[in-house]
C-alpha cells in the first residue's frame, strides 16, 4: 500500500557525464527516505540508454531493500521496451508501474486503453 508522498530520484552521472554514479545514486535514495519519502520515481526519460535505465532501476532497488517504495515510468517507449522494463524492474525489487502510453498510441475507444495495458501485463 502506498501511503505518503513520491519523490523524483534523477539519475547522478560522474564528473564526466560518461557513467552513472552508483555512490550518488545510492546517496539519493536513503535521502529519500531521510526525507519522509515514502516511493521514489526512477526518472528514466532523461536519455538513459536501455542498460542504464536497467542499472539505475537495479541499483535504486537494491539501496532500497524495502524501505521505500521504488517505481518506474516507461514513458513514450515502443511496447517491447516496455514489457522489457518492467519484466526487469520487477525482477530486482520495484514496486510499482506508472504506466503511460507508447509515442503514436491514438485509442479510440476504452477498450483499445486496456488491451495495450493488458499486453503490457501478459508477458
Amino acid at each position: 500500500m502506498l501511503d505518503g508522498f513520491e519523490n523524483l530520484l534523477v539519475p547522478s552521472f560522474d564528473a564526466d557525464l560518461r557513467e552513472l554514479d552508483e555512490a550518488g545514486i545510492r546517496l539519493d535514495v536513503r535521502q529519500s527516505i531521510a526525507h519522509g519519502a515514502t516511493a521514489t520515481a526512477c526518472a528514466l526519460d532523461c536519455g538513459l540508454t536501455p542498460a542504464e535505465q536497467r542499472r539505475f532501476v537495479a541499483i535504486a532497488c537494491d539501496e532500497a531493500r524495502g524501505r521505500i517504495h521504488v517505481s518506474v515510468a516507461p514513458g513514450a517507449l515502443p511496447l517491447e521496451e516496455v514489457v522489457e522494463l518492467v519484466a526487469q524492474a520487477q525482477s530486482v525489487g520495484a514496486s510499482h508501474v506508472q504506466l503511460g502510453c507508447p509515442a503514436g498510441f491514438a485509442p479510440r475507444s476504452d477498450a483499445d486503453v486496456v488491451a495495450y495495458v493488458e499486453q503490457v501485463l501478459a508477458r
